[in-house]
């Protein structure tokens, strides 16, 4: 009996079915991967940001009841930096620092609040 070498059209369309499901599993992977390094990033521009502004506030010294809102845009990110300073009690105030930040159709937000007494 003669033995027939190769492959069938059958098992060649397994394996290929095998290998789209890899390599779309592999893709999704990727993507997943490329998506979070991205929010990570812009996380971490908002907290530089929202640090900075502190540091800014606290060495030029606190100022009185405030409250100011501004834009920056670094790289292809948009920022809206929100700093209030409030009074909680005489002699004491609170100094918060709120940063949203978007890129694309990711958004994030975080909010630094210290504070200190007169």
């Amino acid at each position: 009996m003669r033995r027939r070498r190769g492959l069938t059209l059958v098992e060649c369309v397994i394996a290929s079915l095998v290998v789209l499901v890899v390599v779309g599993t592999l893709a999704a992977a990727v993507k997943f991967f490329v998506d979070g390094s991205r929010r990570i990033e812009l996380r971490k521009s908002a907290l530089i940001i929202a640090s900075a502004e502190m540091s800014s506030m606290e060495k030029n010294g606190y100022p009185d009841l405030v409250e100011t809102t501004r834009s920056e845009t670094i790289g292809d990110s948009d920022f809206s930096i929100y700093t209030s300073v409030h009074e909680l009690a005489p002699g004491s105030r609170e100094l918060v620092v709120s940063v949203t930040g978007s890129r694309g159709t990711e958004v994030t937000s975080l909010e630094l609040v210290r504070r200190f007494h007169e």
